[in-house]
């Protein structure tokens, strides 16, 4: 879901990324970020990061799901997906017109529903 800008915000601008870089790249840029001051700001930057066309590892969810304690004929884990997605949540912190340092962001409470089981090969009804 896309939130709509406040009127003379700059366009949203969209990044489409077919490869994702290093995790260890990904970790270094939140490094200098630890001593961003973070001004008084009222939008966050109007960027978007879309990775197209993404394959579930059947071994990648394996490993996940056991050492999570996942029950495989579930389907994909439920919190799987973030796993994909947080190299794009990083990129996002870490960028430079971000306001506020990655490091030292936390999570006062997440919530995750499962409306549908998430298979290797997309949603089952």
């Amino acid at each position: 879901m896309s939130m709509p800008l406040p009127s003379g915000s700059p366009r949203m601008r969209t990044v489409i990324l077919e490869t994702l870089p290093p995790p260890a790249k990904l970790y270094g840029r939140a490094l200098p970020g630890i001593f961003k001051r973070a001004d008084a700001v009222d939008q966050l930057l109007p960027l978007r990061l879309v990775r197209p066309s993404v394959a579930l590892d059947p071994e990648q969810i394996g490993r996940y799901a056991r050492v999570c304690g996942f029950i495989p004929e579930q389907g994909v884990p439920v919190t799987f997906p973030h796993v994909m997605a947080f190299p794009l949540h990083l990129m996002l912190l870490t960028d430079p017109a971000f306001p506020w340092p990655a490091m030292g962001l936390v999570h006062v409470s997440n919530s995750v529903r499962r409306k549908r089981t998430l298979l290797r090969t997309g949603i089952a009804h």
